[in-house]
């Protein structure tokens, strides 16, 4: 297994502290692994791309048990409310606004693209220089209809099955990370 590229490495090391970490250089550069240069440089590039948040007080991990936790945070991810988490076979781990039957087939559905991915990376990711390993149904328009989108934690891929257009950009989806990686994806 190919080690983490450093942004990569570095949110993970963040999401598997119980509390968010303050933004002080000695305790970045432990969690990056990096020298003070390369810290700051990785830190400058994850600020431009968005992937990085101050907060005035400390964060810390949602400690709801899935069953209560997951139904909260689920359908923030889409505009249309309706999404679906698969374990790594394609079990509905928990589901939100979609019939139970189908989203037991949505993620039966998610295990078979990341098999159909993975022999393909080739072609996806040398040939074509794709970078993403996310599927997606579209309309005439292009604009999605179901999205399947992995989520790895530790040697785990889950998926994120969301329909309409996502909204990874919203905050559950950080508690949702930090949720799954301390449950399923601590070192």
């Amino acid at each position: 297994m190919n080690r983490p590229e450093p942004a990569a490495q570095f949110i993970l090391q963040i999401l598997q502290c119980d509390r968010s970490p303050r933004a002080e250089l000695n305790t970045i550069m432990s969690l990056s692994g990096l020298d003070r240069t390369d810290t700051t440089t990785l830190i400058r590039s994850m600020q431009q791309a968005g992937w990085l948040e101050g907060f005035d007080r400390p964060l810390t991990v949602p400690n709801e048990p899935f069953e209560i936790l997951l139904p909260d945070l689920l359908p923030a991810l889409s505009t249309t409310g309706k999404v679906v988490l698969a374990d790594p076979q394609g079990f509905c781990v928990a589901n939100t606004g979609y019939p139970e039957a189908v989203a037991e087939e949505l993620a039966a559905l998610s295990a078979s693209l990341c098999s159909i991915h993975d022999r393909n990376i080739a072609l996806l990711q040398d040939a074509l220089g794709l970078g993403t390993s996310a599927w997606g149904v579209v309309n005439a328009s292009g604009n999605s209809q179901v999205g399947f989108w992995p989520v790895h934690i530790g040697i785990n891929r889950f998926v994120l099955i969301i329909d309409a257009m996502p909204r990874l950009h919203h905050p559950s989806t950080t508690r949702l990370l930090w949720a799954l990686v301390h449950r399923y994806g601590r070192t």
